[in-house]
């Protein structure tokens, strides 16, 4: 008596590349919305109201257009931020008021992207529904209100969102790539916002070495240890830190 061979078992469809965009539809649809809020409100503010921030910046992106080099009030200043160059482009515009209008806008656009790696980064840890959720969060908050505004934190904003998901993601998955990616985003962001995203790179390597010291060959580094050589190892490398 024979019996019938059993069915192979069939491997999983591939999602084709139409339901990964189908994937990507309720983040999408979210961000545009987000993004047509701020950009009505960027559109009812007609003048600056961090008067002397955006007076400054102004000066000195117009100045990186005009001349190729940072300047305030023709004087030439050191290099401040990225945000600076983000501006240039806009300001060969010959409308002032164009050109205004414009880059906050742009800053819509940027700021509201914090959303995108924030859902990435939720979506490591939790269901789609609830990275959706976080997603609006992160673009929900009163410091949104820099949209408007010619200051760096429009660049900041999305930039530190951006280098968490890549600093979690390269600590997750350990792998070279991920590593220098996550690298090179602590790196830029200090040229995005200086000495304050210091405290990127710093987390990275706290973390980094957190996880190496709790891994076996951590523990197998410091199985001899006392109490009082892991107090004085951790003081030391708080202080090393700071």
């Amino acid at each position: 008596m024979t019996t019938a061979p059993e069915t192979a078992a069939r491997p999983p469809r591939r999602p084709s590349l139409f339901d990964r965009l189908l994937g990507w539809f309720p983040l999408t649809l979210i961000v545009l919305c987000v993004l047509g809020f701020y950009a009505v409100q960027a559109s009812l503010r007609h003048t600056p109201w961090v008067f002397s921030d955006e007076l400054e910046w102004s000066q000195i992106s117009r100045a990186i257009a005009t001349t190729g080099h940072p300047a305030r009030r023709g004087q030439p200043v050191g290099f401040k931020s990225l945000y600076a160059f983000l501006l240039t482009p806009f300001w060969w515009i010959h409308s002032t008021a164009t050109a205004y209008a414009a880059i906050k806008y742009m800053n819509a656009v940027v700021m509201s992207l914090a959303a995108v790696p924030t859902y990435l980064l939720a979506r490591m840890v939790v269901a789609r529904r609830a990275a959706l959720a976080v997603a609006v969060l992160s673009v929900a908050i009163p410091a949104m209100s820099y949209a408007t505004t010619i200051v760096p934190e429009n660049l900041a904003y999305p930039w530190y969102a951006l280098s968490s998901w890549l600093i979690v993601r390269a600590l997750a998955y350990q792998r070279r790539r991920d590593t220098v990616i996550a690298i090179g985003a602590s790196l830029v962001a200090m040229l995005v916002r200086s000495p304050q995203f210091g405290t990127i790179g710093a987390a990275y390597i706290m973390a980094a070495a957190g996880l190496w010291l709790t891994g076996p060959r951590g523990r197998h580094w410091r199985r001899n240890w006392s109490r009082s050589d892991s107090l004085g190892a951790l003081v030391l490398f708080i202080g090393a830190l700071f």
